[in-house]
């Protein structure tokens, strides 16, 4: 509240001006506006009596009454610095920001030294959303009145705020020191520490501030530093007592929703979230955490309708957009989450995590130099944001590249991030770290054609360094626990047993790695040698969950954090952990990279060395290695025999497709290649400008490619082939299709009236070509150098078909183009998959062969 205390009379109405000042400092508000009344009726105009009657009027809440009389003061002393200090006050009272923005700044320019003037123009900014600027003038406050703790919490906010932790740690331990018995003091010293990477500093300050004044806020300060600290239990205890004393607090509640929903505890953290909600309608934070936790839940519409109820309250703030950019994004509508992020950031008050979401929106939408700078900017706003490092980190590796070139120097910053990730992951930012790991995964480099493992290792090394912070004890070896378990007696050799085996995934429904890996496992185990548990990390279910619930002995999906999943499969004692993929999943990667048994496999659902110190094996296949692949791999390659997994048919319910309606003639050569867009690298352009520029020779035929539910990737895709075709002479729209992405049952019905099918060259596809072959489809395969560029050639060599191999693009155009013209050999080829095919399913040899090597790398003897 504005004060006259300022004020020493100089006019010759001295005696009565300090007569009336003095009835203004009592707080006798009406004497002094009578005072300063008859003030102006013997001296019209004196400027003190005008500015002060604005101040009381100001006092009373009449604003309109307290602008005109302090611009009429003003007006014969335009640079007094405590009247423009005050007409700032009453704009900000009235909500006019810019306006008391400029007020302040001429107030703070006319007296440099004025605290009152310095403090206000920083809060004003920070409202205003222009926090990076409010720390001068707030800095400028602070100097002309270091004991203003009021000041002191402005600044720290917005140092913070605006990534400087250090200097807010500085500032607010000179402030315990020159207050020791000041519980804020403290607590603001706890929260800067904390976002400041130091969770131990932050643990005492809180202490101290809880033994000072036990309030919730210390309470969730305390919790807040021991999950930096990674001791999750005694975090929990800390939240649960601030909600405990104060019930009816909304911050508290709020503050123990979030922990919970960062445990991935989405129910428990929606009910406290939701609670804090009816305590206090008005608090943002708690509704971007509801948004956010009902996302995790798989409640994407309902998020987004609460975002969208938000904003129509609160119109083009940063907070409402970004609530339903998020769900947007969750939903898959990559379009719509980008403009919506684009108008976040651009919003007053836009913070990290709206930048956050905002590179990972526009990554996935294939705009990785975008997405980079988006993480760059978090990174300014919040260095301790161990999310926004990883994704900083892995955004080098795109999704589209222009050229070769290109997608160089990408695994050149990509290692070079790497290496800053690893420095800066100290052992005090270790517990963030493993919280952080996975939500960001060098899952795109699988698409480069290299050797990954020498760029993956010094990130298995990462990984399993920060997962030691939160890791439990390694189990003991099997022999060591074989017999804890109570055993029939058996004839079989001394310490023979079934072999207790583990599967952790994801994806246990209908989906790439479970069709093509995991479902021929747990469908085929041999129960008197296995005891097979499925550890089902995410909620999807289907009916393919159902079959894998019936063929498992047991399937554990109850657990909902990292400790209970951890504390579920230790308790399971197994001899063996097998995750299907890695790569995927955040959770994956984290349970991946901890000792959770004795010995622990990956197989190729994300077809790259893990590079993981905790994987002993890596499950393949001999007909998808080439003969130098055990390089390739950290793990111990098991090579399993022929395709290495049990296949089924997916025989769907095939459907005719309207091809009219997706722009296409069945009756010309139709050249399928559907892989998704970022499978197609630049080293393939080569050979679809020569297959196409035949096509358009022949005056007939399209390759035909399928629309990424990302349409801006797709079209990033298909501006770089655009180029390439026109700098061959090929009329791209003549020879080119793009159509939507089909259900299986109309993919399976333009297959069969299709000529052939492309794989993409690089990374080739194991499912796709599986259902072409499935459809009688011919399959033109490329045969790389690793075994994800092998997906396709190993079905097509298993079934003798090696004529439809190709090692060069030169000759996989030749292929592809033979298939078109001529059309007796492409008939005969198509007798052959008919009489052939059923050689890619049911077979039980890799299975058997995955049980033995299992046994094998146990050491537990196998039953009879």
């Amino acid at each position: 509240m504005p004060r006259p205390s300022s004020y020493t009379a100089v006019s010759p109405a001295a005696a009565q001006l300090n007569q009336a000042v003095a009835l203004h400092q009592a707080g006798r508000l009406d004497e002094a506006a009578t005072a300063y009344e008859q003030l102006l009726q013997q001296f019209p105009g004196q400027f003190d009596a005008m500015h002060l009657l604005g101040v009381i009027a100001l006092q009373r809440g009449d604003l309109a009454a307290a602008e005109r009389q302090i611009t009429q003061a003003l007006a014969s002393k335009p640079k007094d610095a405590a009247a423009l200090n005050n007409l700032g006050t009453v704009l900000l009272r009235a909500r006019r920001l810019d306006e008391a923005r400029a007020q302040f700044e001429r107030a703070a320019k006319a007296q440099p030294t004025f605290a009152d003037a310095q403090s206000n123009l920083g809060n004003v900014l920070r409202q205003l959303g222009r926090v990076a600027e409010s720390v001068l003038p707030l800095k400028r406050a602070h100097g002309a009145s270091p004991k203003s703790a009021e000041i002191a919490d402005l600044l720290g906010a917005s140092l913070l705020e605006t990534g400087d932790g250090r200097g807010a740690v500085a500032l607010f331990e000179t402030s315990v020191k020159a207050r020791p018995r000041d519980a804020r003091a403290w607590l603001n010293l706890s929260i800067a520490s904390e976002l400041a990477g130091s969770p131990k500093r932050a643990l005492e300050a809180a202490d101290q501030s809880l033994a000072l004044e036990p309030t919730a806020p210390a309470h969730g300060a305390r919790g807040r530093a021991l999950a930096g600290l990674g001791e999750f239990a005694a975090a929990r205890a800390a939240f649960e007592a601030g909600v405990r004393g104060a019930p009816r607090d909304a911050v508290a509640h709020h503050n123990f929703g979030v922990f919970l929903r960062e445990q991935g505890e989405a129910d428990a953290a929606l009910a406290h979230l939701r609670e804090a909600l009816k305590l206090d309608p008005a608090l943002t934070a708690a509704h971007e955490a509801l948004v956010g936790a009902l996302v995790d839940g798989g409640r994407s519409d309902e998020a987004l309708q609460h975002g969208q109820a938000f904003g129509q309250s609160h119109p083009g703030s940063s907070a409402a957009l970004a609530m339903q950019a998020a769900a947007q994004f969750a939903l898959g509508r990559m379009e719509d989450a980008v403009d919506l992020y684009s108008r976040a950031v651009a919003a007053p008050g836009a913070d990290a995590a709206s930048h956050l979401g905002y590179g990972n929106a526009l990554f996935a939408a294939g705009d990785a130099v975008a997405a980079t700078r988006q993480f760059t900017r978090v990174v300014e706003l919040d260095p301790q944001n161990a999310h926004a490092r990883f994704a900083l980190a892995m955004s080098h590796l795109r999704l589209v590249y222009d050229d070769a070139a290109q997608m160089d120097a990408s695994r050149k910053a990509f290692a070079r991030a790497l290496g800053e990730l690893d420095a800066w992951f100290t052992p005090a930012r270790a517990a963030a770290g493993a919280q952080a790991l996975g939500t960001a995964q060098p899952f795109y480099l699988a698409y480069h054609p290299v050797d990954a493992r020498p760029l993956l290792l010094p990130y298995g090394k990462l990984a399993t360094r920060l997962m030691a912070a939160v890791a439990p004890p390694a189990p003991a070896p099997a022999s060591a626990h074989a017999h804890t378990r109570a055993q029939a007696p058996r004839t079989d050799a001394p310490g023979a047993r079934r072999l207790r085996v583990g599967i952790a995934a994801a994806q246990v429904r209908d989906h790439s790695v479970w069709n093509a890996i995991t479902q021929g496992w747990v469908k085929h185990f041999d129960r008197a040698r296995i005891e097979l548990t499925i550890f089902k990390l995410e909620r999807a279910s289907d009916d393919e969950t159902a079959r894998a619930r019936r063929d498992a002995h047991a399937v554990v999906e109850a657990p909902t954090t990292l400790p209970e999943w951890v504390q579920a499969i230790t308790d399971a004692r197994l001899d063996v952990l097998i995750y299907p993929e890695i790569g995927m999943h955040p959770l994956t990667a984290r349970l991946a990279a901890m000792r959770l048994a004795p010995v622990q496999a990956v197989s190729w659902g994300q077809p790259l060395t893990s590079a993981l110190p905790t994987m002993d094996l890596f499950l393949s296949a001999r007909a998808l290695e080439p003969g130098d692949a055990v390089g390739h791999y950290s793990e111990r390659l098991v090579a399993l025999p022929n395709l290495g997994v049990c296949l089924q048919p997916l025989q769907p319910e095939v459907v005719v497709p309207d091809f009219a309606g997706l722009g296409l003639n069945p009756d010309e050569p139709l050249l399928l290649c559907p892989g998704t867009p970022f499978k197609y690298t630049p080293q393939g352009d080569a050979a679809l400008v020569a297959i196409a520029g035949r096509l358009q020779a022949l005056g007939r035929g399209r390759l035909v490619f399928f629309l990424s539910r990302r349409p801006a990737m797709s079209r990033r895709v298909e501006q770089r082939m655009r180029q390439a075709f026109q700098k061959a002479g090929v009329d791209y729209d003549r020879t080119v299709a793009w159509v939507p992405t089909l259900g299986r049952g109309r993919f399976h019905g333009l297959m069969r009236r299709s000529t052939a099918l492309l794989d993409t060259l690089g990374f080739s596809g194991f499912n796709t070509a599986v259902q072409a072959l499935e459809c009688d489809l011919p399959v033109v395969g490329f045969e790389g150098a690793f075994m994800r560029g092998r997906l396709a050639s190993g079905p097509l060599r298993h079934l003798g078909l090696d004529e439809l191999v190709a090692d060069t693009p030169e000759a996989f155009a030749a292929i592809a183009l033979r298939l078109v013209e001529d059309e007796p050999w492409r008939a005969h080829l198509e007798r052959e998959i008919a009489q052939r095919r059923h050689a890619l399913f049911f077979d039980q040899a890799p299975v058997r062969a995955l049980e033995d090597a299992l046994f094998e790398a146990t050491g537990v003897a196998k039953p009879a």
